[in-house]
Order: structure tokens, then C-alpha cells, then sequence
């Protein structure tokens, strides 16, 4: 786990690094990353919320700190739920504990809600992290998501984690 690690909400003016994180992190071939145009319109509701994981990087030479955006998580909020738009993490930074730390930010945030997500059912990696962090499987989605000529297509599992069943509560 990163201590220094910094979550805050994103606003317009992080697009240039939002563009390029999540451009490179969905490269496969059912992904679609947002482009300059989501992100805009994103910011422009007033139901979605972005947050940014990132760390303050001291330049001795100028004694001025640096941030270094790592990660990024959107969300849409209504009165009982979250859903998970999208998150995405820096190449360089996976498998450090950045999205966990992410989803606990959430979880903390948004304690008296359920939390729901859609994932391709072949991105085993996202969903062992999804499962490890409590969420389940409750719906299938057939051919949800497209190739992006359009000639394949792949399933989408709904996931849904709620906090009151992790505690007890």
C-alpha cells in the first residue's frame, strides 16, 4: 500500500492527464477509452463525481512539488448507489494497492450505499481485484460490449458490493 498517496476530486483542468491514463489503459480489444469530449460533458453532470490518485513528487533543484497522477475512479451517485464508471490505474503503478486504495476512499465516502460495476468477463485481473474487495456477481450482460470494427463482441458481468453485507450491519 502507497501511504503518501493523495485522493482528491478531478476537475477540468486535470484533463490532459485524464485523457492520457485512460487512453492507456484501455487498449484491448473491447475497450473504448474516453475521449476529450466525455470528459468535458463527464464535468458537466451533476450526478458524476471524479476522483485522482496521485503522489507529490519533490524536485530538490527548485524545491517545488510535483503531482503525479496514478490513478482516476468515476463515478455516478443516486440517493441509494454508486456506480463505477470507469478506473484505471498507471502502467507503472499496477499492482501497488492504488485502485484498492481507491475503492476504500469510496467505500469510506459513500458508506450507506451499494456499489455496482460492469466488467468484461475476460479482464480476470480487474475482476479477481473486484472479488477480492468484496464485490459479487449478480448479472451477466450477453454481447454488451463490441470490437471496435464491430464484428466481435464479449459479455459483461454486473458486480455489486455492498458494505452493510461486508460488516454485518
Amino acid at each position: 500500500m502507497k501511504e503518501n498517496l493523495l485522493i482528491r476530486k478531478a476537475t477540468l483542468n486535470d484533463i490532459e492527464n485524464l485523457l492520457s491514463l485512460h487512453q492507456e489503459n484501455f487498449l484491448q480489444k473491447f475497450d473504448s477509452p474516453w475521449n476529450r469530449k466525455q470528459f468535458c460533458d463527464f464535468f458537466q453532470q451533476d450526478w458524476g463525481k471524479m476522483f485522482l490518485a496521485s503522489f507529490y513528487e519533490k524536485n530538490n533543484f527548485f524545491a517545488k512539488f510535483h503531482e503525479k497522477i496514478v490513478g482516476m475512479v468515476a463515478i455516478m451517485e443516486t440517493p441509494e448507489s454508486i456506480e463505477i464508471l470507469t478506473i484505471a490505474v498507471a502502467s507503472n503503478f499496477k499492482r501497488q494497492g492504488i485502485a484498492t486504495q481507491m475503492f476504500e476512499y469510496l467505500f469510506q465516502k459513500y458508506i450507506k450505499k451499494n456499489f455496482f460495476l460492469e466488467v468484461v468477463e475476460s479482464n480476470f485481473s480487474a475482476i479477481n481485484l473486484y472479488k477480492k474487495l468484496g464485490f459479487i456477481e449478480i448479472n451477466k450482460r450477453k454481447k454488451y460490449y463490441f470490437s471496435q470494427d464491430k464484428k466481435e463482441s464479449a459479455n459483461a458481468l454486473v458486480m455489486r458490493f455492498n458494505l452493510f453485507q461486508q460488516t454485518g450491519q
